[in-house]
């Protein structure tokens, strides 16, 4: 489990695909936060 915590506006830029803009905080193990980050969250 990864938590992401920010600002609204900022977890909306990650959300819809913006992760690298985005200034969110990721919590959780090291292998999820990586999978997050690579994920791909586009709309």
């Amino acid at each position: 489990m990864v938590t992401v915590s920010g600002e609204v506006g900022e977890l909306a830029l990650f959300a819809y695909g913006r992760q690298s803009a985005a200034q969110v905080n990721l919590d959780g193990p090291e292998d999820a936060v990586s999978a997050v980050r690579e994920a791909s969250f586009g709309v």
